[in-house]
Parts: C-alpha cells; structure tokens; sequence
C-alpha cells in the first residue's frame, strides 16, 4: 500500500492543477474525500514516528481555500483517483460574485463593457469557471497547460537551432489561430486580446483594486464600464517559471497575442499599485489567459510604431480622429521626429526655444506679468489690445510646420479629450516612454502624447517628466495666463484631466505642442 501511495504522490507532484479534474482520496472506511485539483496548491508526503510501530507516513494536501494541510495516513487509504469533469459554467454564481454577465458564446460568459470597438470580453480566465478563481497558466504559442516551463521544452524553440516560428523567418508577429490558446480551447468565436483591445480595457473602464474579491481571498483588479456601468474582474493570478506559480494575489500576469521582441511577447500585468500597463515577457513563462470575442478592430489608418498615420500635410504626418469637426491632429510635436520624441518647448506665443523660460525673457512683455505688451485684456496686466487668438506669426506650429498648420483652439483641446478613450503608458510601445494613449471612440486611431514635462522659471523639467505632459493651446485667458491641457498619472487609472478638460497655464513657462490642420 505504501509504495503504491507514494507513487501517486510523486505523479500528483508534476500534475498542473485545472478546474477540471477532481481528486478523490477513498479511504477504508469507505469515506471519499474529493478536491477540485484548482484548490490543491501542493500534494506531498511524511513520516512520522508512530509507537513500537516504528515510520507511518501520511498523505499531505494543501489547499488554497482552507490554507492548511489536510492529512491522511497512508495505511488508511485504499487509492487516489482522478476523475476529469467536463467544465461547469456557473453563470449564477458569476453575476452573484458582482461581475456582469451580458450574455454567451458557446459555454462561455461575456460582459459588454461599452467598449468602442464592440469587443466583449470573457468574465474569467481560460481554465476557469468563475471570476474568482484563477485559471490555467500556458506559455505564449502553447495551447495546453503542462508541469514544468522552461527553455527546454517550449513549443516552437530548440536549444541548438533557436525559433522555428514567430521568429524573423518567418516574420509572424501574431499567433496564428492554431496557437491561440483562447480559440483552441473555447473555439473560433474567441480569441486572445491585442496590445490594442488592453489599451481600449484600459480607457473604457475606471479601475480598483481588491485585496478580497467578493470575500473570497483573491486579490485582483476590479473594472467598473465608464459607458454603461458593467463590471469585469481580472484576478491576480501570477505567473509559473518552472513548476511554481509565484505572486499568487499579488500580480496579475496575462498574455496578449503579438510579439514584443523575439523574446519577449506583450503581456498585461498589474499590482496593487498603479494602472495596468503592458509590458514583455519571456516566452516560457506561464501565464493567464482572459479571452475576447469580436472582430479585431480594422482601424481606417495604418498603425505605425504604435500610432495611426492617415497622411501628410507637407513634411508632417497626421492622424484622423474621426472628430466632429474634421480637424487632424499630428503625429508627433512640435520639434519631434517620432511620437514618442518630447519636442521642443515653447513660453506661449513664442516660436523659439530658449534657455531660460521667465517674465524677464517672456518675448510679450517687459520684465514682469503686469506690463504685458499683447495678447491682454486688463489694464492691470499692461497694454490692452482685446487679442485673444494668436496671430499666425506668434502661432509656433504656422511658423515651424508651415501655413497649414496651428495650435489647438480650447474647444478644439476639449474634442479631442471627449473623442478618444484615454489610458496611461509607462512605456510606449516597448520604448521606455511615458504618457497617454488616445484611442479614437469612432474609428480607433491611436495618437500619443508623451509625457514630456514641462519648463518653469525655476528650471528643466526634470521633476515633470514622466509623470506629466503639458501642451499650449491657441487661447489667450485672462490675466497672465493662456489655454493648454494635461497629461498627468493618477492613482490608478491616468488620463487627460483638468477643469474642463483644459489646463490654463502660465504663459512665460515652457510648454510642448502638438499641432492640428483643417486639410
């Protein structure tokens, strides 16, 4: 008897747990034991002295809802079964623990969150049956669970040869449907989500996290729909290197379907702190799924190095919003030669950079914020002349880019912030870049703003960069001050914010701008 058990064991020790399967302990007494195999954490076995008897030994089980191991003397049990079980979808249960449940495609829930694009996403992971629990773990390609993850036995490498797919043979940057674990497990209508549909997740809902799901101990993100209020809830569910799930409860690790780099494909990963965020992982690790159903977006531009380009107006390229007022907005600011470039900064109405950004060196007026030369309104502020719109000769984007193009009116800021899905990146499309992404809520372009900082009398914008980005607008206001709007980090979701939807702003500091054209 003791040699059979221990050979159970030893099989039970390199078993990936699944929702799936359960494992029933039959004892003499002809009591059953059963577990679900998703709650055993670890099965191991010990001796112990047991009077003249010299070693017994016992089974021991821990499992996760009970945090405790549950013992068994070996002598007692008559065998260790495993029974799988065809997954049970409790969709009561789903909308009980809180999380909406909008409807079913094929065995499985989704909840619709509003979410421009029409995507729906899944109300647990991939091996799961509720929102609760944390599902299987599969490395990226691979479209079943297994005991160890390594180098050594990933799907498409060989130690000697390296990658024979998704590699620069072959140039496949998305998995294939036949590698998709998301289709191959819960059928063609779904899908494992793109770098994309997390920046539209991410923007669509405002975020929280649990430190105890609906009292159930797991710890997660819960994400509440800005369009209609519905709910989704992404457990923490940690990742496996080699046969151990680590940062259980305390980080989320879930896989999108594109490479990164060769190494490394996108994943969305999440703590207790900060916004969810995308970031690469290597392609062993083991890591959750949580799955969509709908289309993936065609969007009316091409998408280069993470952004929507629509044309060109002169040497500049532009992005197509879909905007109500038909304005494009450019690729890149002022000064930039890529997106993510921060540009050069400008005090307002001025169209050359400087060393020094202050009321002594502020081309507008004579030495101080009281003697303003134009662009005033109040006697107390210096001259008035009642201009409140640049002309085209102080407009830095007309005389930098040329006559097509301008700063942003205030209105014009405030439809491009209601116009697009806003979320945080603290790394741009794998470029170490911080800031916001725009994704539009008609054709879902993508524009980005850096978060590049911004000049004060006091200095360089060391201290702003990276937590916000600050762009001039047209508009003079009253007083010593004029139009512009912000990109800045929040808690734990990061948008474009500000009264109104527009930042006034000091006019001698020294900002960054992102013009727009009417072509």
């Amino acid at each position: 008897m003791k040699k059979i058990i221990l050979s159970v064991v030893v099989l039970m020790l390199a078993f990936v747990a699944s929702a799936a399967t359960l494992m029933k302990i039959k004892l003499i007494d002809n009591r059953e034991v059963v577990y679900n195999i998703e709650d055993v954490e670890t099965v191991d076995y010990s001796w112990y002295t047991y009077g003249d008897e010299g070693f017994r030994y016992k089974l021991l089980a821990y499992t996760t809802y009970d945090k405790k191991y549950n013992e068994y003397e070996v002598d007692d049990i008559v065998e260790v079964v495993y029974e799988d079980i065809p997954l049970v979808i409790d969709e009561v249960e789903t909308a009980n623990q809180g999380i909406t449940v909008s409807g079913k495609i094929g065995n499985y829930t989704y909840v619709d969150l509003g979410l421009p694009s029409g995507l729906l996403w899944a109300t647990y992971n991939v091996g799961a049956t509720k929102p609760g629990a944390l599902g299987d773990c599969f490395a990226w390609a691979e479209t079943e669970k297994k005991g160890n993850y390594d180098w050594s036995n990933l799907k498409y490498y060989d130690e000697n040869e390296g990658y024979f797919k998704y590699y620069d043979s072959d140039g496949k940057k998305f998995l294939d449907s036949e590698d998709d674990v998301a289709t191959v497990q819960w059928g063609e209508e779904w899908r494992m989500p793109d770098c994309q549909d997390l920046y539209e997740l991410v923007a669509g809902c405002t975020w929280t996290w649990t430190g105890s799901f609906k009292g159930t101990g797991v710890c997660g993100k819960i994400g509440v729909s800005k369009t209609n209020g519905n709910k989704i809830f992404i457990p923490a569910g940690g990742h496996t290197y080699g046969s151990n799930r680590d940062n259980k409860n305390y980080y989320g690790y879930y896989w999108l379907n594109t490479l990164h780099k060769i190494d490394y494909p996108h994943c969305f990963f999440f703590g207790e702190e900060g916004a969810i965020k995308r970031q690469g992982t290597e392609r062993y690790t083991g890591c959750t799924i949580r799955a969509v159903a709908g289309k993936k977006v065609e969007r009316r531009s091409p998408v280069v190095d993470g952004i929507s380009v629509s044309g060109t107006v002169g040497n500049y390229t532009y992005v197509d919003l879909a905007l109500p007022s038909g304005i494009k907005w450019a690729t890149c600011n002022v000064g930039a030669s890529k997106p993510t470039e921060s540009g050069a900064y400008y005090a307002w109405g001025e169209t050359t950079e400087k060393d020094t950004y202050s009321w002594a060196t502020y081309k507008w007026c004579e030495g101080m914020e009281s003697t303003l030369t134009k662009y005033c309104s109040s006697e107390s502020n210096g001259v008035v002349d009642g201009k409140k719109l640049l002309d085209p000769e102080d407009d830095v984007a007309t005389v930098q880019l040329g006559e097509e193009w301008r700063m942003p009116t205030e209105n014009e800021l405030k439809e491009l912030y209601d116009g697009c899905n806003w979320s945080w990146t603290d790394d741009f499309n794998g470029t170490g870049v911080p800031g916001s992404i725009g994704i539009s809520r008609t054709n879902y372009n993508i524009i980005f703003l850096p978060a590049a900082g911004y000049y004060t009398p006091n200095g360089n914008p060391d201290g702003s960069y990276g937590k916000y980005g600050v762009y001039w607008g047209s508009e003079a206001l009253r007083w010593n001050y004029a139009v512009g709007f912000c990109v800045h980090r929040q808690e734990y979701f990061d948008e474009i914010r500000s009264d109104n939807n527009v930042e006034n702003n000091v006019r001698n500091n020294g900002l960054t701008v992102r013009a727009v054209t009417n072509k």
